[in-house]
């Protein structure tokens, strides 16, 4: 390419949440409650969950404890996990399958309400008691999930609307500069 022909590179912006410092809350709650189980239940593969596993499971390791991750055959996709329903019965089943294999009074973190929803509904299918048995705490605070579920779900408010105002602010100013 000569010089008469300029190339124009896009520079991207993201605005998110702080995954570490999600994870860490959840892992200091659990810690704080004294459980000795621990599990991640997520979307390997995902960007925002794999960041959430990595350091959930850190923290937890570095107070001495291993974490059970929730296994996928194969990494999720963007198309995957927005196609994915709430009450995907596939998905139920292979968490259902992995529920049972995790020690008594495991505490769970998921990488979202809606997975939180769904490790319920596996849990109580084998008749888990929640959070007797095993202990759920999702994230995301996406309030028609937590009521809808058939147990109260607690989750960790990541302040989407927060994060929303921010990138508001962020195009704003992008777009006054030419």
């Amino acid at each position: 390419m000569d010089a008469s022909h300029e190339q124009k590179v896009l520079q991207f912006i993201s605005i998110g949440t702080h995954d570490d410092a999600i994870a860490a809350m959840a892992a200091d709650f659990f810690l704080g409650r004294n459980f000795k189980n621990f599990a991640y239940c997520g979307f390997k593969g995902m960007k925002f969950s794999d960041n959430r596993c990595k350091a959930c499971t850190g923290r937890l390791a570095a107070s001495g404890f291993k974490t059970h991750e929730f296994p996928f055959l194969e990494p999720m996709t963007d198309a995957f996990l927005y196609g994915e329903k709430l009450d995907d019965m596939r998905i139920i089943e292979r968490i259902r399958k992995w529920v049972k294999t995790l020690p008594p009074q495991t505490a769970v973190f998921c990488a979202n309400d809606m997975r939180a929803y769904q490790l319920i509904r596996a849990a109580t299918a084998e008749s888990l008691r929640i959070p007797h048995d095993l202990a759920v705490l999702g994230c995301d605070n996406d309030n028609l999930i937590c009521l809808f579920s058939s147990v109260p779900l607690s989750s960790i408010d990541t302040n989407a609307y927060g994060v929303g105002v921010a990138a508001a602010r962020v195009l704003h100013a992008a777009m006054q500069d030419p």
